[in-house]
């Protein structure tokens, strides 16, 4: 059997979290941008980046920056971990993210991407992305 490296597929685990390309779990949250006065966009990336947790990875997409829209990404490994145990840490790394943009005044309306709409995020990014059912 041959494989195909540059296939990437997409397969729903729930409507919020789907096993991407076999590699992470994966949640979208879809913010519009935090208007902090006090912060600059550079003082807004130190604080978001210096978000740490051990269940989840975190990385953000400012493509959409023009619009007043950013995308966070977060991102479960999904080596030796199975979708409950996804379920749950991506659970855990959402609430210590929530709490942390609390503590930092970083709060901001965020919509979780879901199903279609998720996939069709990933698919700008990944264009031979297919999405497969469980």
């Amino acid at each position: 059997m041959e494989v195909n490296h540059d296939r990437k597929s997409y397969q729903l685990v729930t409507e919020e979290l789907a096993l991407f390309n076999e590699e992470y779990y994966l949640s979208v949250w879809r913010i519009s941008i935090p208007t902090t006065q006090d912060l600059t966009t550079s003082d807004l990336f130190d604080t978001l980046f210096a978000f740490e947790h051990p269940d989840i990875e975190f990385s953000v997409d400012v493509s959409e920056e023009e619009k007043g829209t950013w995308y966070y990404q977060l991102l479960v490994p999904a080596m030796l971990t199975t979708p409950d145990a996804a379920i749950r840490r991506m659970e855990k790394g959402t609430k210590a993210l929530s709490e942390y943009l609390t503590q930092h005044n970083m709060s901001a309306e965020h919509a979780v991407l879901q199903k279609e709409e998720m996939f069709h995020y990933l698919k700008r990014y990944n264009p031979g992305v297919t999405m497969e059912n469980k």
